[in-house]
């Protein structure tokens, strides 16, 4: 028996959420726990109250343009890597 789902975006475990609950009948997250990866806002409604890893959104995309700004003004810049840490947000889909 698996013990929990952990989905690439929150659009996927909102569809896991109700395939589960819904198609499935089970019970979220007493029988099997989901996680999803974004933190978008519909993670907050009652109806999911997804446990979620939030990303820093606008930092990445600050990031993001500042690259392709430095790029575009220096053509032979090497690729570069950035990693930014999400923040956990506790919903009430993972078992305590």
């Amino acid at each position: 028996m698996v013990d929990a789902i952990i989905c690439a975006n929150d659009m996927m475990a909102f569809g896991c959420l109700d395939e589960l609950r819904f198609h499935r009948a089970f019970a979220v997250p007493d029988e099997i726990s989901v996680v999803g990866f974004d933190g978008v806002r519909a993670a907050q409604w009652a109806s999911f109250d997804l446990t979620t890893v939030q990303q820093p959104v606008e930092r990445m995309a600050d990031a993001a343009v500042a690259m392709l700004m430095d790029h575009i003004d220096k053509p032979g810049l090497p690729p570069e890597k950035r990693m930014f840490s999400g923040v956990l947000r506790a919903g009430k889909t993972v078992r305590r």
